[in-house]
């Protein structure tokens, strides 16, 4: 089995979706076009229907078997009626699976970086023996004959763990044995890495840095596909998707997927090299342009390295919590959000960020975003930029038909516009809104949405509120808006989607965050710069807590090792002095804007940035405390500030879309939110740590 991942997948990359090589169009000669069925199963990170691109393995296959010209469909089903299906052939395989020889009922094809499997267990456990890199295989594994392991059945993690020397328990799935060990019934569990920290952030977000993965890695098996022998031209295809994986290690295409899946082994080299700073940061255009610029830093600072983890919003929030929530420790620095800063602090997660130079104006920063990256008085994060949502419009379009923007649209007024200059033969639609399940995408958008009809997500009582008319209308309205007048695929949309269809001319409106403005009023990077036009977010039947507070800030994780070296990057980049180099090299349109009082006194740019204005207002206007029309318990916006809301705005994200999409019905939708988001703050202790909590016994 060869090694998961090459030394060169430690290179810094900015990663990009770029289209297939020339090896492509040569090989469509070789292959006829032709269609194949794979059955798969539900593996996050690997596999899964709402994920990016359904998963990193699934975008392998599928890249792979398009560079030969073959279109691949695949069959979500449980494990073994995935396993029955392609033994029986009535598909033409299963994918991804791990090359059994024992198995006669499948040809194996080339292996492809699959599962990182080790041992995940608490932080109290003392276990600092194991990690010693003088110990071979065997010593390690001994020390563990007297814990009790829990394995999942037919996962074939280790073949010593089969043996009778260790104890071993067996469950059904990952889950199982996650609440076993958390409830000291088990000292350690078998298990992927990446599976493990998914699980828990998405279905345990309360054990979210109680647990620990070991170092080194038990074992790293392959991903395969296994074809069966009962089709006739197994062999065929098996010959074809090689070529096609061949062509994609090649042309690094393989790597640079790996890498937008954020799915990395850290062994120990970025900790050997002590000027080596990684940063964790999002896929817009901001970053990019930090990360162009970061060479005057590295200019000043002569001996530091960087190297850039680069992902999009949905997988860095995801590859982020899921590094603390299995202390990982891939990261120096981190990009994250108004959410993370607060709760992340008070949970001892990230570093406060102390002695800030005299030079670097704290108060100039805007202080309700400081305020968000504070705790207890204390920074822990700098804000890059800082943003709210407001409403894009194409002026044009709005003349063409007699149309007339108001200051405050309402949502019933916006699905009018959108009727109006929705006009599909000509590539343009209504509206583009965020559709792309999860907290940060969809739910954002319809959090404001919800707020702006009276809603709420708990009352004072912290009881779910989902299933209430307020939902219910906001869902509705933001359901109409995307199948009615919005762009086709729009499920798949998140910030950079609409931005690049609004930007290339494609949408009517979009209501999203303010930040889009500097790179749609941008001439060179925009077709439509001359043409567009801002307004406020729209409001339901208020006009409380319409339009979100969000910022995009850099933090240190507690794990880290080179905190001094991050937190002069950090000061050097969200500083006065970086804005202006942001103005030299690209413009004033597209300073971060949002963080500083003294970029909005800069002629320069109010006249470069003709929205600097309503960002500015909508910003300082935007109160996390006071944003719903009913009393709330929590502080946020389009969020709330508890660890549990991360697992409960994805899971409440994927019913949303599957309303939108009328695989369930509007109602139907709520009440499996509703349902999800009562369990979830059960199964955590929720209630009962906020009693405690009011008694004042714990924190």
């Amino acid at each position: 089995m060869r090694n998961l991942l090459s030394k060169t997948f430690f290179r810094s990359q900015f990663y990009s979706m770029c289209c297939f090589t020339g090896a492509l169009m040569a090989s469509q000669y070789l292959y006829s076009q032709e269609t194949i069925v794979l059955s798969t199963v539900e593996k996050p990170p690997y596999v899964g229907e709402h994920l990016a691109n359904k998963g990193f393995a699934i975008q392998v296959i599928s890249e792979a078997f398009a560079e030969v010209n073959y279109d691949v469909k695949f069959e979500f089903m449980p494990y073994q009626r995935a396993m029955i299906a392609a033994k029986k052939g009535s598909v033409d395989g299963l994918a991804p699976t791990f090359v059994d020889p024992a198995n006669t009922s499948f040809a194996y094809s080339n292996e492809f970086p699959g599962n990182i499997v080790g041992f995940l267990k608490k932080k109290t456990t003392d276990l600092t023996g194991y990690s010693d890199e003088n110990l071979t295989e065997k010593e390690r594994l001994d020390q563990l004959k007297s814990y009790h392991i829990g394995l999942v059945k037919g996962a074939g993690i280790h073949p010593a763990l089969e043996t009778d020397e260790y104890k071993t328990f067996y469950v059904k799935h990952d889950l199982q044995n996650i609440d076993k060990l958390a409830m000291d019934r088990l000292h350690l569990v078998a298990i992927d890495k990446y599976s493990a920290a998914d699980a828990l952030v998405n279905f345990r977000p309360h054990l979210i840095g109680d647990l620990t993965f070991m170092r080194p890695a038990l074992a790293f098996h392959d991903f395969s596909i296994g074809f069966s022998k009962n089709k006739s031209d197994y062999e065929k295809h098996l010959k074809a998707f090689n070529k096609g994986l061949k062509l994609l290690e090649e042309s690094g295409r393989l790597e640079a997927i790996q890498l937008a899946h954020g799915l990395y082994d850290v062994r120990h080299d970025q900790h050997l090299n002590t000027k080596k700073i990684v940063i964790a940061t999002v896929d817009n255009y901001e970053m990019s342009v930090m990360q162009k610029l970061s060479k005057n830093f590295l200019e000043k600072n002569p001996g530091i390295e960087i190297e850039w983890r680069v992902l999009d919003e949905n997988t860095l929030r995801q590859r982020l919590l899921s590094d603390i929530a299995i202390t990982d420790g891939q990261f120096d620095i981190m990009t994250i959000g108004a959410y993370e800063a607060q709760i992340w602090a008070r949970s001892g997660w990230i570093k406060p960020l102390e002695n800030l130079p005299e030079s670097y104006n704290v108060a100039d920063v805007i202080p309700n975003v400081m305020q968000a990256l504070s705790f207890e008085e204390k920074p822990y994060a700098l804000p890059f930029y800082a943003e709210s949502s407001m409403t894009y419009y194409r002026k044009d379009l709005f003349a063409a038909n007699n149309l007339k923007m108001p200051a405050a649209p309402t949502y019933d007024q916006i699905a009018s516009f959108a009727k109006k200059v929705h006009d599909p033969k000509n590539d343009v639609y209504g509206i583009c809104l965020r559709a792309e399940p999860n907290w940060g995408g969809n739910i954002a958008l319809l959090t404001t949405m919800a707020n702006s009809y009276g809603g709420r997500w708990f009352d004072e009582a912290w009881q779910p509120t989902l299933d209430t008319s307020a939902w219910k209308m906001a869902l509705k309205k933001y359901k109409d808006l995307l199948t009615q007048y919005g762009p086709p695929q729009f499920e798949t949309n998140g910030f950079n989607e609409n931005l690049k269809l609004f930007a290339d001319g494609h949408c009517g409106m979009w209501i999203d965050a303010t930040v889009a403005a500097g790179f749609l009023f941008n001439k060179d990077l925009s077709t439509v710069s001359d043409k567009v036009a801002v307004t406020a977010a729209p409001i339901g039947t208020t006009a409380k807590g319409s339009h979100w507070l969000w910022t995009w800030a850099l933090a240190i994780p507690s794990s880290s090792q080179k905190s001094e070296l991050a937190q002069k990057f950090i000061t050097w980049a969200t500083s006065e002095e970086y804005i202006n180099l942001v103005a030299e090299s690209e413009g004033w349109v597209s300073v971060p804007p949002g963080t500083r009082r003294s970029t909005y006194a800069q002629a320069e740019y109010v006249k470069a940035a003709p929205f600097s204005p309503l960002v500015l207002q909508s910003i300082e206007a935007a109160d996390p405390i006071d944003s719903t029309e009913l009393p709330k318990p929590y502080t946020g916006i389009q969020l709330v500030d508890i660890p549990e809301f991360a697992a409960i705005g994805y899971q409440a994200g994927i019913y949303m879309l599957e309303a939108v999409k009328g695989t369930i019905s509007v109602d139907e939708a709520l009440e499996k939110s509703q349902r999800f988001a009562s369990q979830q703050m059960l199964k955590s202790g929720f209630y009962k740590k906020k009693m405690y909590m009011k008694r004042g016994i714990v924190r």
